[in-house]
């Protein structure tokens, strides 16, 4: 994929990226980002920032990414999200930032997924005053225990929101 988009668009054009596998039977979630916040993971230890694990697509032909695997457990939220909402505010009050993102979610982890997810959103929506300047996408899931497959096949809780 990096080397098509070099080969492919202009220099200084540029592509983030986060992905992840989360294997349900081993209990995983393994994950490379390009450039990009690898995601926030809020447990009943508490709160653990996976950052990007190499350059971002399209800045050079040669690149290469980390892939990590960390283990989950019942109870554990992934939350990844678009800069967005992390540059949320950058032409009013200041960014909100990562560290004001993990605020938000930690202060709100007796909550549900979906609240989690819409006081998140609330905020940066409130920072940039209705006039994203970027996309602002956050996607979450919760990691439940085996014997809870009635909220989603994939032995989790979704939660997704999107603005801009």
């Amino acid at each position: 994929v990096n080397q098509d988009i070099v080969a492919c668009t202009l220099s200084r054009t540029f592509a983030v990226l986060s992905i992840g596998i989360w294997a349900c039977d081993r209990g995983t979630w393994t994950y490379a980002a390009c450039g990009h916040e690898g995601c926030t993971i809020l447990g009943k230890t508490g709160i653990r920032h996976l950052t990007s694990t190499g350059p971002m697509l399209g800045m050079f032909p040669d690149a290469r990414w980390e892939i990590c695997q960390i283990p989950l457990k019942e109870g554990d939220r992934v939350f990844l999200y678009t800069d967005g909402v992390t540059e949320a505010g950058v032409l009013e009050e200041g960014l909100l930032g990562t560290q004001g993102v993990e605020d938000i979610l930690a202060a709100a982890a007796d909550l549900g997924l979906d609240e989690q997810v819409s006081q998140v959103m609330q905020e940066a929506a409130r920072r940039g005053h209705g006039q994203a300047t970027d996309d602002i996408t956050m996607l979450a899931f919760e990691i439940l225990s085996p014997d809870r497959t009635d909220r989603h096949p994939t032995n989790g809780n979704i939660a997704q929101a999107a603005q801009g």
